[in-house]
């Protein structure tokens, strides 16, 4: 089943690590050039190099999920870097670690900013950038 996406961008956020770190390997493996965005520079930067060691193609952008400005960004590296942008994965997620009587309102939009309002923005400026290439 190799190739499935030979010649695809993909970008995918929290790729740092755990789901989103496997989720760039595969679409590697499988031929795509990817995007891994992260805050964790250090371990983004580690899984992109590692992509691109063994054959792949990979780049890392640091992005933090929450803001437009970033997304802008991590998408013009994007589209700077490959031409075009085909596969989004919006995996950048966090857990709230207290239970509900030590959950701040602070700590509450964080984890909503990060598990919702991500996805909103990747999905707003991820799909503009796919309609302008014709996807």
């Amino acid at each position: 089943m190799t190739g499935r996406v030979e010649g695809k961008v993909a970008l995918v956020t929290g790729a740092a690590r755990g789901l989103g770190a496997a989720a760039a390997n595969m679409l590697a493996r499988e031929g795509a050039n990817v995007v891994i965005t992260d805050i964790n520079e250090e371990q983004g930067r580690g899984v992109a190099d590692q992509i691109n060691e063994t054959g792949g193609s990979a780049l890392f952008v640091p992005h933090d999920v929450v803001e437009r400005a970033s997304w802008e960004n991590a998408i013009g590296k994007t589209l700077e870097r490959f031409g075009q942008l085909d596969i989004l994965v919006n995996n950048a997620g966090i857990v709230i670690t207290a239970d509900i009587l030590e959950t701040t309102d602070e700590i509450w939009r964080k984890t909503m900013a990060v598990n919702l309002d991500s996805v909103y923005l990747g999905c707003q400026l991820g799909i503009e950038a796919m309609k302008k290439q014709g996807g």
